[in-house]
């Protein structure tokens, strides 16, 4: 938390100053130094729940945590977006990639320092943190966060496989779906989807 450290990528030295409450305070010279600082010291702080995130959002978490979570990683999987990347990151803005790309050259700065000494968690856990690619900050980190609704989803999706979208619509009220997705055919959401859903949690 205090001294000095070489890191590789930086142009110029870069300050990083922690208040009373540990909040990082970055003082870089260049765009690329700010964000490669900002990954080092988000990695300094929370590798080991970036690194369970990561897992998480890519369907790897029954690697390290066990055959519990296969179901969760395998409709993890089945949802990961498979598009073409650069499409995906012209979607962002046009200096998107080369920001990410610095944030994760200071992860992975920090990445090498914590292989050699492993941070607590790692030892407790069983595991070793590996390094990063710019890719793996595109993975959809809310995709289970934000299905509280799903099992509501299924069931509207079968009503109007079941009666129609008009009478289902009469039906739901205020809880119809406002159109049906292009492309999609209700009568293909089973309701083991449903299971599937409350498996994975």
């Amino acid at each position: 938390m205090s001294g000095s450290l070489e890191v590789d990528g930086l142009s110029a030295p870069v300050r990083i100053i922690r208040d009373r409450w540990g909040v990082p305070h970055i003082v870089a010279s260049t765009r690329d130094d700010l964000f490669l600082a900002q990954g080092f010291v988000q990695a300094e702080d929370r590798l080991f729940q970036m690194d369970l995130w990561r897992r998480s959002v890519q369907g790897r978490l029954a690697e390290v945590l066990g055959a519990n979570f296969v179901s969760r990683d395998a409709m993890t999987r089945r949802i990961q977006y498979r598009g073409n990347l650069d499409e995906e990151w012209a979607s962002y803005g046009p200096d998107a990639r080369a920001i990410v790309s610095a944030f994760v050259r200071g992860i992975n700065a920090w990445v090498a320092i914590a292989r050699e000494r492993p941070p607590e968690p790692f030892v407790l856990a069983g595991w070793g943190p590996e390094f990063w690619r710019p890719e793996d900050l595109l993975n959809r980190t809310d995709a289970f966060l934000a299905s509280g609704g799903a099992e509501s989803e299924v069931f509207r999706a079968r009503l109007i496989a079941a009666v129609g979208a008009g009478h289902a619509a009469a039906l739901l009220g205020s809880d119809a779906p406002a159109a049906i997705p292009s492309g999609l055919d209700p009568a293909t959401i089973t309701f083991q989807v449903g299971d599937s859903l409350r498996e994975i949690g």
